[in-house]
């Protein structure tokens, strides 16, 4: 079974990345507060977590590395409206395994959750 988590404050985006990847077996769509994704996220890692950089960097690193720690092959995205080099590089020795800038590319995003993931393709 594939889990994706998404937490995002944007409903807009929330439901584009519900219709992206509406194959998954299963979707937690989160607003944004980290205390509930630390709860969907304790009995469940995600094949693939989608983050707004918004979330205070502090819990955004909390929950990334309580990712991290439990399951190593869990996908973390990055999805920001800033850009900048600092901003990539931080989000990137933090484990993150991919930083998108809005607006962002639906297609760019599916394509990239299929090369580095593998999942979401019908058997």
């Amino acid at each position: 079974m594939r889990i994706l988590v998404v937490i995002e404050d944007d409903i807009n985006i929330r439901n584009l990345v519900c219709e992206i990847f509406e194959d998954v077996d299963e979707i937690k769509t989160i607003g944004y507060s980290s205390k509930e994704a630390n709860k969907v996220i304790y009995g469940n890692i995600p094949d693939l977590l989608l983050i707004d950089e918004y979330l205070h960097f502090s819990e955004m690193e909390y929950i990334v590395n309580n990712i991290k720690n439990k399951e190593e092959s869990a996908k973390i995205f990055v999805i920001s409206s800033k850009t900048g080099n600092e901003a990539v590089h931080a989000k990137k020795d933090l484990g993150v395994d991919l930083f998108i800038t809005k607006p962002f590319n639906p297609e760019f995003l599916f394509i990239k959750a299929h090369e580095i993931l593998d999942i979401m393709i019908a058997d």
